[in-house]
């Protein structure tokens, strides 16, 4: 395969990641990352043209590593696009919903699942792994009715595990996907570009405003991410909204750049907008 038809996920196969990539990438060369770090690395090198990364879900809120990540590896790798995908678990296994006493997934998904899991097995012993189909595949070929899993239903196919309950994912639960790859957008061919300052101060979110308004443009999304476990340092991401005027969204981001320290493009994309996707 090419290096134009390598696409990197979270892997292993048959997991959200994987389902996504091979809906929207059906034809390329995909490419199983062991996590989300190395997904970003490997289109920061060059040895992937492109990667997707989960940032926000329903349920689970902002996914911060992959904020972090982005701020690591700026300009290196850039957000070209933004996906969403309903996410749906399904429970696997042997036996039958009153058979389980162990159940096995990554440990977001109990979060993501927590009021059905609430009513139908609040006093199960959890295990976690580190993905959900390493998860649903732990239990492959196993008889042993007091052991489920919870995953993807095209992991539940693929190892041949019954699928017990589907869709027990509390609702909502969207997951909203980043795409990144190497090359850098210009933002006279988007309709909206992604921003972020590091270290940013409640007078420099203020100045970004202030500039934005001015340009006749708008901002569809911001939000604060922590950049230590203390707080004290917080990076400011905001989505710019052109409003089908390029150049006042490109004069928008030069201003920006320029008046405030430590601001850098994240990326730019064509009618997407962040926050009408987190519902």
């Amino acid at each position: 395969m090419s290096e134009q038809q390598t696409v990197a996920y979270i892997g292993p196969e048959y997991s959200f990641s994987h389902d996504l990539v091979r809906t929207e990438y059906p034809a390329a060369h995909h490419v199983a990352c062991p996590n989300l770090a190395s997904v970003v690395t490997s289109v920061a090198q060059g040895k992937c043209v492109r990667g997707l990364v989960p940032f926000y879900n329903t349920n689970y809120q902002s996914i911060r590593e992959t904020q972090i990540e982005i701020i690591r590896h700026r300009g290196k790798v850039f957000v070209v696009d933004v996906l969403a995908l309903k996410v749906r678990h399904f429970l696997c296994g042997a036996g039958k919903v009153t058979d389980i006493r162990e159940l096995r997934s990554k440990s977001v998904v109990f979060d993501q699942a927590s009021q059905w899991l609430a009513k139908k097995l609040p006093g199960v012993q959890r295990k976690n792994f580190e993905s959900t189909s390493l998860a649903v595949q732990s239990l492959a070929g196993s008889q042993d009715v007091t052991l489920a899993a919870i995953g993807t239903k095209s992991a539940c196919q693929h190892h041949g595990l019954p699928v017990i309950q589907g869709n027990i994912q509390n609702k909502p639960n969207v997951t909203v996907f980043f795409v990144v790859e190497k090359t850098k957008p210009n933002p006279l061919n988007c309709d909206r570009v992604l921003m972020c300052i590091r270290k940013a101060s409640e007078r420099d979110m203020q100045k970004v405003e202030d500039i934005v308004k001015a340009s006749g443009c708008g901002i569809s999304s911001g939000w604060q991410v922590h950049l230590t476990k203390t707080g004290k340092e917080v990076a400011y991401f905001c989505e710019l909204d052109g409003q089908y005027a390029n150049l006042d969204l490109n004069a928008s981001v030069v201003r920006i750049k320029q008046a405030v320290q430590g601001t850098f493009m994240v990326g730019g994309y064509t009618g997407k907008c962040i926050t009408r996707m987190m519902i």
